[in-house]
């Protein structure tokens, strides 16, 4: 009797089979999350450039398809928010005990300067990223409260930001520029010829670590002057009893 219900019985056959395990669920591919994402769309920039970042390349490079990456993020911008990102857990804003602010500076604007040169073609996301925005809101903040410890108030820290965050900026533009330029390879759009003086001699690691220190010098004969000398008129107006 078992052998004709077996028998009579309709099987699907291998195909069908297929089908049926495919439709339990789609494939989950677990090298995929948005830190992967955005380390695959930085290695892109980093070969190709900025303008050659694209949703279809970049799920080819992960061997998903594009409908993949809408999973874990929401578009482009969101890619490049979160490689963005990337680009700023490079900078070193550890809390070293015993540093002084102008060592912390030296430390922190140094490690800016190499993450710049370290990803040429990419800096100009850090450069333009929205000061009131996700992620460089948190660095910012999180580098705040690395001063803070150093004694400077959050006002006197906006102010030498401010300016340190300007001569860094600018300096690290104009060195990949420079890179660009001894490589021959195409700058906003136009290919350029090497000059003949090599640009990396004006904007190199060197001139950075002398200008840093002009920059320095100017920061401690201004703000921190001026912080040490409120501190001083308010422990007048408030002496001890």
């Amino acid at each position: 009797m078992w052998q004709n219900i077996v028998r009579n019985s309709v099987l699907p056959d291998y195909d069908a089979r297929v089908d049926v395990s495919r439709a339990r669920g789609p494939k989950r591919h677990y090298h995929v999350d948005p830190e992967s994402i955005a380390r695959a769309a930085l290695a892109i920039i980093d070969t190709h450039g900025l303008e050659a970042l694209n949703l279809r390349d970049l799920a080819k490079s992960l061997g998903v398809g594009t409908s993949t990456l809408y999973e874990f993020v929401s578009g482009r911008d969101d890619i490049v928010m979160q490689l963005t990102g990337l680009l700023l857990d490079e900078i070193d804003t550890t809390d070293m005990p015993g540093e002084s602010w102008d060592e912390t500076v030296r430390r922190v604007m140094h490690s800016v300067n190499e993450m710049a040169l370290r990803h040429p073609m990419a800096f100009e996301l850090v450069a333009l990223a929205p000061e009131n925005r996700e992620p460089m809101l948190t660095h910012l903040r999180r580098l705040e409260q690395l001063f803070a410890v150093r004694g400077l108030s959050a006002p006197v820290f906006t102010q030498i930001w401010s300016v340190l965050d300007a001569f860094v900026t600018g300096f690290a533009l104009l060195e990949t520029k420079a890179i660009k330029l001894a490589k021959g390879d195409e700058v906003d759009g136009r290919e350029v010829a090497s000059p003949r003086v090599p640009a990396t001699e004006v904007w190199s690691t060197c001139s950075f670590g002398r200008d840093l220190e002009v920059v320095i010098a100017g920061l401690r004969q201004t703000y921190i002057r001026d912080q040490a000398t409120e501190r001083r008129n308010r422990d007048r107006q408030n002496p001890e009893v």
